[in-house]
């Protein structure tokens, strides 16, 4: 009832400030109500002497509450709304105004080509500052705006395509699905097709799927050659494919074919990175360092976080390995907070995991417990099986350890020295990243159950053939060292063992065991080995 009883003037100033939303400038109310400066000065003097309005110290003005501002906005009609969002864009279009707020005003006004506009320009600008959620927002409500304006998918494609790697980062794994699925329908331009089989490599890296990633990728790569279309970053997520898989020598060739491609420190960083990891993974740490620093420095340069996450990352496992617990910690520690600080989930996911084992590694149950637990709250919402699958081991033993249960604790049996394979092998992380040095950890997934029919395909069948090969740890290790044996890795890679010469005498079984824990072999202890899975793939 008091706004209703104010002159028009004075009314019309408190309509345009509920519309703006936020403190203005006397010029600009003044612009959009249509009056002269001095009016307008008078009217928002006027407001502020019944209490609708304050002045803050740098001369704009606003609303005393919100709420009072929400309810004059509500009494203005529609068309009224509408034309007030009309002249505040109208005005503000040519003056230095963030992109949302644009944005905001040009819908609001029914303005929906410009809503686009800059509802994508918002979310370009929020990356540049690693601002992951809020892009991902303005991506979202400028495809709603594509789409009012009629506008068909495939003239949206490249914009979808930004929008989905956002979501990467996010770890919204269902939405990037949708999204791809709904491109790969399309008949696209060559470079928004090409881009496309990039997303879908990187989306299948992600889920744990790295040998369908580099066919994708290497297909792409070979369609990219063809046509004089950059491809750098096919080849990046090549290298990160193979990394995955366990091919090591692999990763590093498309990682210098990347290097020397690359005609820009975003497309380096990928390359540098992923060219130290397989470096350290190979125990060459020095050399591995080196790349990892030139990554940190590169996106510290142009400011992208995610990229930093991923070589600080790996400076940490490099620390962990070589036995600098202190600096470890540390460096796993920033990794983590940066990664909380822009939302990327994996980086969250990874380095929770790597400074739990890290605590783990040291006596420090608790925390390590902790830390787990967090992991595993990330990591189950991302679709990656097998680094869920370690975290969820881990949180057992760790609850058994430190829990007990209702029967007494039984302790693993023990029958290697990790020092012992430490003699010959340094490190022994067949793996890589934080596993390392725990054959009990190994094996999780190489058990009396498993043999490789589901990686004996492709590449691999036509190499060792299509008959499967237990992968069980106690069957697989000495047939390894005996050099008898091919098996099918990640990505359906090959490894063939045989004629590798064993260093020492094959009938010293204390080269590798502990004292009593071979021959004779208690059948009661030891799990009976799969030799032939038949047609059961769930192994």
């Amino acid at each position: 009832a008091r706004v209703s009883a104010l002159a028009p003037a004075t009314r019309s100033v408190l309509e345009v400030l509920a519309a703006l939303a936020e403190p203005a400038p006397s010029r600009l109310v003044a612009e959009v109500a249509g009056l002269e400066r001095r009016p307008t000065v008078e009217a928002l003097a006027q407001t502020a002497s019944l209490g609708f309005v304050i002045d803050e110290a740098d001369g704009r003005c606003r609303f005393s509450h919100d709420q009072t501002r929400r309810k004059v906005y509500q009494m203005m009609e529609p068309d009224r709304r509408q034309g007030l969002h009309q002249r505040i864009y109208q005005a503000q279009e040519h003056r230095p105004t963030p992109p949302a707020q644009l944005a905001h005003h040009a819908r609001l006004a029914g303005r929906m080509a410009e809503t686009r506009r800059w509802h994508l320009e918002a979310a370009n600008q929020a990356l540049t500052v690693n601002g992951y959620r809020t892009a991902a927002d303005h991506f979202g409500q400028a495809d709603d705006a594509a789409q009012e304006l009629g506008i068909e998918l495939v003239d949206r494609a490249a914009d979808l395509l930004a929008y989905e790697a956002t979501l990467d980062v996010l770890g919204r794994r269902s939405e990037q699905t949708m999204l791809l699925k709904a491109l790969r329908e399309l008949e696209l331009p060559r470079p928004v097709s090409l881009e496309l089989a990039e997303r879908e490599a990187w989306l299948l890296v992600n889920t744990d799927d790295p040998g369908e990633a580099d066919r994708v990728a290497s297909r792409a790569v070979e369609e990219a050659r063809s046509s004089g279309v950059p491809f750098v970053g096919l080849l990046n997520t090549i290298a990160v494919a193979r990394y995955r898989a366990g091919d090591l020598p692999g990763t590093l060739a498309a990682a210098d074919e990347a290097l020397a491609q690359a005609e820009s420190a975003a497309d380096r960083i990928g390359a540098e990175t992923i060219r130290g990891k397989a470096l350290v993974d190979l125990l060459r740490h020095q050399e591995g360092k080196v790349h990892l620093s030139r990554a940190v420095a590169e996106a510290e340069a142009i400011g992208d976080a995610r990229a930093k996450i991923e070589a600080v990352n790996y400076l940490a496992v490099t620390e962990y390995a070589l036995g600098r617990y202190e600096e470890a910690e540390r460096t796993f520690s920033e990794a983590l907070a940066l990664s909380e600080s822009i939302g990327y989930r994996w980086g969250e996911g990874f380095n929770l995991v790597n400074l739990a084992t890290l605590h783990a590694a040291q006596g420090h149950g608790g925390k390590a417990l902790d830390l787990f637990n967090r992991a595993n709250d990330i990591l189950g919402s991302l679709d990656y099986r097998r680094v869920e699958s370690i975290v969820k081991y881990n949180l057992a033993d760790l609850n058994h350890r430190l829990l007990g249960d209702d029967d007494e604790a039984v302790d693993r049996r023990k029958v290697v020295d990790i020092g012992k394979c430490n003699d010959c092998h340094e490190t022994l992380a067949l793996h890589g990243d934080n596993r390392v040095g725990n054959t009990e950890l190994c094996a999780t997934c190489h058990n009396a159950n498993a043999t490789d029919i589901n990686r004996r395909a492709g590449d691999c069948e036509a190499a060792l053939g299509d008959d499967d090969e237990p992968i069980d740890l106690k069957v697989m290790v000495h047939r390894i060292h005996a050099g008898n044996v091919g098996l099918c890795g990640y990505g359906n890679s090959a490894h063939d063992y045989n004629g590798v010469v064993y260093p020492g005498r094959l009938n010293n079984c204390e080269g590798c065991h502990l004292e009593g824990t071979f021959y004779p072999v208690d059948p009661g202890a030891v799990l009976a080995t799969t030799v032939d899975a038949g047609d059961d793939r769930s192994t």
